[in-house]
C-alpha cells in the first residue's frame, strides 16, 4: 500500500512538472514564426549594438562618434529591457549572445583605432541599422503578438533616428558615398551631437 502511494505521488509530480513545462512553452507555440524570429533577432541585434557601442565609447577618437555610441548603448539597453520584459511575461526564451556577423565585426573593430575605428564603427552602424529597420518594419506589418508589434512600432523611430545620425556622421567623417543630412533638424537632438 505504501509503495503504491509513493508510485502515485511520483506520477502526480511528473504530471504536474509536465503540465508546467507545457504551459511555459504554450505561448512560444502560439507565436507565429514571424514573432519568434523577430524576438530572437531583435535580442541579438540589441546585444551587438550594446557591445560595439560600449567599445566605441572607449576607442572612438571623434567626440561626436563617442556621443553617438553612448546614445546607442542607452537606447539599446532600454529596448533590450522592454524585450526581456515581454519575454518574461510571455514565457519566451530569447536568443542570447552575438550573431556570427556581429562577432566578426566586433573582432575587426577591436583591432582598429583612431579615425579608422570611427569610420568602421559608423559603417557598421549604417549596415546594422538598415537591417534592423527592415526587421522592425516587417514585425509591424506581419507580426501577430500585439505587445511585440507595439514594441516594434515604438522602437522603429528610435532606430530611424540612429540611422539618420549615422548618415550625418558618415558625411562629417568624409566617408565616401555618404553625404550626411541636409536637414539637421531630422537628426537626434536636432543634429547637435558634440
Amino acid at each position: 500500500m505504501r509503495k503504491t502511494l509513493l508510485s502515485i505521488g511520483s506520477v502526480l509530480v511528473f504530471l504536474a512538472a509536465t503540465a508546467f513545462a507545457q504551459s511555459a512553452n504554450s505561448n512560444q507555440a502560439n507565436l507565429n514564426q514571424q514573432d519568434r524570429e523577430f524576438a530572437n533577432m531583435a535580442a541579438q541585434a540589441n546585444q551587438g549594438e550594446i557591445e560595439m557601442g560600449t567599445m566605441a565609447q572607449q576607442k572612438a577618437s571623434n567626440d561626436a562618434v563617442k556621443q553617438f555610441a553612448k546614445t546607442i548603448v542607452d537606447d539599446h539597453n532600454n529596448a533590450g529591457q522592454q524585450l526581456k520584459s515581454w519575454a518574461s511575461q510571455s514565457n519566451f526564451t530569447l536568443s542570447t549572445g552575438l550573431t556570427a556577423e556581429d562577432s566578426s565585426t566586433k573582432s575587426s573593430l577591436s583591432s582598429d583605432s583612431g579615425s579608422q575605428f570611427d569610420q568602421k564603427y559608423i559603417q557598421s552602424q549604417l549596415q546594422d541599422h538598415k537591417k534592423a529597420i527592415a526587421l522592425f518594419e516587417k514585425e509591424v506589418s506581419e507580426g501577430q503578438d500585439p505587445q511585440l508589434k507595439q514594441f516594434a512600432q515604438k522602437t522603429l523611430p528610435v532606430l530611424q533616428d540612429h540611422m539618420r545620425v549615422a548618415e550625418d556622421l558618415a558625411g562629417k567623417l568624409d566617408m565616401s558615398g555618404k553625404m550626411g543630412l541636409t536637414d539637421q533638424s531630422k537628426a537626434v537632438n536636432g543634429g547637435k551631437l558634440k
